[in-house]
Order: structure tokens, then sequence, then C-alpha cells
């Protein structure tokens, strides 16, 4: 209080003093502005007599002589110019300045001037380097026309209003220190009671409850202080009651596995528990923003109005942007203050592996359905009479021996994909030297190479190693080795190059094939996810060994990728950690 008092006074004073001040310099300077213009108009006057009533003038230098005399006369500048804004002479310039001076046509004065007969104007002279008060009469006589122009600096006035800030800042000055003295002695007075009031009232705010205030009159102040005694006991029983209410329903509030957020009714948070903010990502409590401007999400907005309208509503929402999230969510209504609380399961990670093994299961069910058939179809006939025709059966049973083939690899891809994503799996690191595993594998394919005639460029120096699994490298090889084999056209080309990158070796295996639609690209290292499924049938491939490849690199510290080639073709690429 006592604060709000001297700084009010002094605010007062101080917003008088401006106001006053700007005011004042304001009138000062319009008033002095005025009388020079005055005077400079009488001088003016005065100067058009004696131009129009000198003998003619034959040359610059009687004119700026002319100009002179009068200008040092009466202490002014003084410049005489002709009717086509020539200066003719000038009090503040010599003859060799007033040839190179620019035309004064255009000036304002001299325009009003000539046009309105007088013309002021106030600007900053480059000439003399200040502030300038000009006026201009025209004048006319036998040998032709033009305007005399008078000016005066205003530094005189510039001048008196410095002094006038000074006079005002001392007053001020004084008036500030008088309004402290006055008004620290009058709040002293009054605030002595008050003050102790306030120090009890925040003690009591501040947590302690035993604190009392010792009333000292019986007026107002000593009823405010026993009224807010009054109020700490009965605080200090309510607060205990709450206490011990919040503690045992936060303890079950933290122990929840759901998240809960509590709503008012409009619809502002009142209350959420940790599982809330870490399941929202939240930094700070969001206590008292909008449900809507936490959550941006239709669907629970329709289940909070849903509560809040009496009936208990559930659902699973989906979270869009940075969230991703799935949740199931219960919204019941709260009967005292028409609010709604909220309790939200995440259920992000079950409908993920539901979606899993959903897809899983259609795709292997899909992957045996075709060979099974085969199978079957091919020994229906062979015992149908077909194994007596020994061309046909030996027909049937290579199909029987090819299909069963593509099962044994499709189960060998499914266990070493199980092998690979279970959380027991650690890959065995050894220093391994590239170029040789890859030797191994070249050598293992070297049949089916020559078979298509493909032209094949090993780029792997000698000395290169990596800390990795030997058979997890040589599996990666193998199948990125045996894709490109099988969707190059017969005569094409395939490299393999590695090479040092920031801490890590790139191996990159690429081909001159029909390449990969952008469409696909972000799916080609799925499970079972095919470009050409009849093309991937002809092959036989199990749509399994670009995923096993990206687990396998992944296990070893490494990561697996695609690129398109510019000319066309494709370019696999895989990272391990370099020994």
């Amino acid at each position: 209080m006592r604060g709000r008092i001297v700084l009010s006074s002094v605010a007062a004073i101080l917003i008088m003093i401006v106001v006053s001040g700007l005011y004042l310099e304001n009138r000062l300077r319009v008033w002095y502005e005025d009388w020079i213009e005055s005077e400079l108009t009488d001088f003016a006057r005065l100067t058009r007599q004696q131009v129009e009533q000198t003998p003619v003038f034959d040359s610059m230098a009687a004119w700026d002589t002319f100009a002179d005399s009068i200008g040092h006369l009466v202490d002014i500048r003084v410049t005489i110019i002709s009717g086509d804004g020539t200066v003719l002479g000038d009090t503040d310039l010599n003859l060799d300045e007033i040839e190179v001076v620019e035309n004064h046509r255009n000036r304002s004065e001299i325009h009003d001037a000539i046009t309105e007969g007088q013309g002021a104007a106030r600007r900053y002279s480059t000439t003399l380097s200040t502030d300038m008060l000009y006026l201009a009469l025209p004048w006319s006589r036998e040998d032709g026309a033009g305007v005399v122009r008078v000016s005066r600096p205003l530094t005189e006035v510039n001048t008196a209003i410095r002094r006038f800030r000074g006079f005002l800042a001392v007053a001020g000055l004084l008036g500030v220190v008088l309004a402290l003295l006055v008004s620290g002695v009058i709040s002293r007075l009054l605030a002595r009671t008050l003050l102790e009031i306030a120090d009890g009232a925040r003690s009591l705010a501040s947590g302690e409850m035993g604190h009392r205030i010792l009333p000292r009159s019986r007026d107002e102040l000593g009823g405010l202080a026993g009224s807010i005694n009054q109020i700490a006991e009965e605080l200090e029983r309510t607060v205990s009651t709450l206490s011990d209410e919040r503690d045992r329903f936060q303890a079950v509030l933290d122990s929840m596995h759901g998240a809960v957020i509590a709503l008012g009714a409009d619809q502002r948070i009142t209350m959420v528990n940790p599982r809330a903010m870490s399941l929202l990502g939240l930094d700070e409590e969001p206590i008292g923003r909008t449900l809507l401007e936490t959550v941006r999400s239709p669907d629970l907005d329709r289940l909070v109005h849903s509560a809040q309208a009496g009936t208990p509503a559930a659902g699973e929402i989906a979270l869009l942007g940075d969230l991703a999230l799935t949740l199931l969510v219960r919204a019941t209504p709260l009967d005292v203050n028409g609010g709604a609380v909220l309790v939200l399961i995440d259920v992000t990670e079950l409908r993920r592996l539901e979606r899993i093994r959903r897809d899983f299961l259609a795709n292997v069910s899909h992957e045996l359905r075709t060979p099974v058939s085969v199978i079957r179809a091919n020994a229906e006939t062979l015992i149908d009479g077909a194994l007596d025709d020994r061309e046909h059966a030996v027909r049937f049973t290579g199909n029987i021996l090819k299909d069963a083939e593509r099962l044994s690899n499709l189960v060998d891809d499914l266990l070493d994909l199980s092998r690979l994503e279970s959380e027991g799996y650690q890959a065995e690191k050894v220093t391994l030297q590239l170029h040789g595993v890859l030797q191994n594998t070249v050598r293992s394919l070297k049949d089916l190479i020559e078979s298509r005639e493909h032209e094949l460029t090993v780029g792997i120096p000698d000395d290169l190693a990596v800390m990795a699994d030997p058979q997890g490298v040589e599996q990666i090889f193998l199948n990125l080795l045996d894709n490109a084999i099988k969707y190059t056209p017969e005569g094409g080309k395939i490299i393999i190059r590695a090479d040092r990158r920031d801490g890590e070796i790139r191996i990159e295996v690429i081909n001159n094939g029909p390449g990969i639609e952008s469409r696909h690209r972000d799916r080609i290292f799925e499970r079972f996810y095919r470009i050409d499924e009849g093309r991937s049938r002809e092959t036989g491939g199990t749509g399994l060994g670009l995923s096993i490849v990206r687990h396998l690199a992944e296990a070893m510290g490494g990561r697996a990728g695609f690129e398109p080639v510019p000319d066309g073709g494709s370019l696999f690429w895989f990272t391990l950690p370099s020994e």
C-alpha cells in the first residue's frame, strides 16, 4: 500500500510535468518562431524596398555587394534571386560560391513568393549546416524581377528550448522529492496495522497454519485481523482433511495404468495423472487449457460432449500427427460441476501386432496355397494313371519337387526371419574381410550367373574389413545378388562395390534391370511384399529376402536401403561397422 501511494504521487507529478512541459515547449517554440517570422517579414519588406529603389546593377558582383551590405546592417542572411531562380547575391556566400550554387526556383518559399506574393519555410540548410527559417518576397524593377529572401538560424529557439527543459527538469526533481517525502510519511502512518495483517495473511498463505494476528485496535482493521484469525482456524481443519483425501486420490491415480484427465464444464482441464502426461507427450501440466488445445481429435470431442450431456461414452480413437496413437477412451460424466472424466488406454501396439498377425497369416496362407495345390494336383494326376506314362510321370514328379523346394525355402526363410526378430538374437561379430565372403557367394551362384550371361564387376578392396557375423554377411550377399541375377535381363550388368563412409562401410549391389517404380520403393523391405506377383512366382522368390537383409544389417549395427539408378536399374545398399 505504501508503495502504491508513493508511486501514485510520483507518477501524478511526473505525468503533470511531462504533459505541461510538452505543451509549454510547443507553445514556446511556436511563439518564438512566429516572432522571428514577423521580424523577418519586416526585414524582407525593407530589403525589397531597397532593391526596387537601387540603381541598375551591371554585374553579379554588384548584386552580391549590395546583399552583403544589407545583411551585415541588420545581421541577417539576405539572398537576392532573379526571376529564373538564379542566385544574384548572398550574405553568407562569396562570389565564387554564388556562381556554382544550385538554382533556387524550386525552393518552396521562392515558389510561394512568386505565385502567392509571400513564401516561408523552415528546413535544414546544407550550406550552413543548421536549421533555418526562410521568408521570401517578390521584387520588380525596370531591368527585371525576382525574389528577395531573408533567413535566420533557429539556434536561438533551440537554445531557449534547452534552457526551458533544464528549468522543467529541476522543478520536476524537486516535485518528485517533495512527493516522496509527503507520501512516505502519510503511507507509513496509515499502513502500520495493514502491514501486520498482510504479514499474517502471507504466513497463512505460505502454509504456516499456526500463525495468528494480534489485533491492536477495535476499529475496522482490528475486526479484519480477528476475521483472518477465524478463517485461519477453519482453513487449518479443512486443509488437513483435504490433504488426506488428496494423498489417497493421488496414490490411486499414480498407480493407474490408464491415463486420466478431468475436465470442467467449459472443457478446461482440471487434473491429469502422470500416465496422461507421458502418453500425450506433455512437458508441463495443461491445467487450465481446453481439451481441444491439448488433444486435437474430433472423435474425442464427441465422446466428451456425450459425457457432459449425462451419458457415459466409450470408443476407440486414432490420434494423427506426431503422436500417431490408437486409444481406447471411456468418458464418464461428473455430476458435481458438469464436467467429465476421461480414461485413456494406449492400444497402439496391440492394434499393430494384430495387424501384423493378420497380414502374416494372410500372406503365409497365400504363399502356401499355391505350391500345396500344385503338389496335390500333380500327385492326384500320377495316382489317376500318369504314373504309368514315364514321360508325364517325370514331368509331374519334377513339378512336385520344384514346389516342395519352394515350400522348403519359404519355411527356411520364415525360420530365419523369426530368429532375427526374436529378442534373444545376438549377431556374433568378428573382424571379417568382405572380399573373401563375397567370393564364396559368387562361387555358389556362378552357374546361374553364367547361364544368364551377366557381366559381374566386383569393386571391393582386398583389405576392406568389417565387424560382422560371417554367416549374416554371406546371407545378405546371397539374397541381394540372387535378386540382381533374377531381375536383370540376360546379358545385363551387375556391379558390387564398397567404400568407407562416416566411420562405417557401405556396400552396394547395382544392376541395370527394369528398376522399381516410386510407389513401391517405401515397401520393398516389407515381408511378402512383391512388385510383380507373376514375375516373383516365375523366379521362385518367397518375398522375404529383402526383409531378411534389413533385419540382418540392423542386427549387426548397420542399415539397409534402396536408391534408383538414373539411367535405369536398381541400387541396393547396406552398411556395416568398420573394424
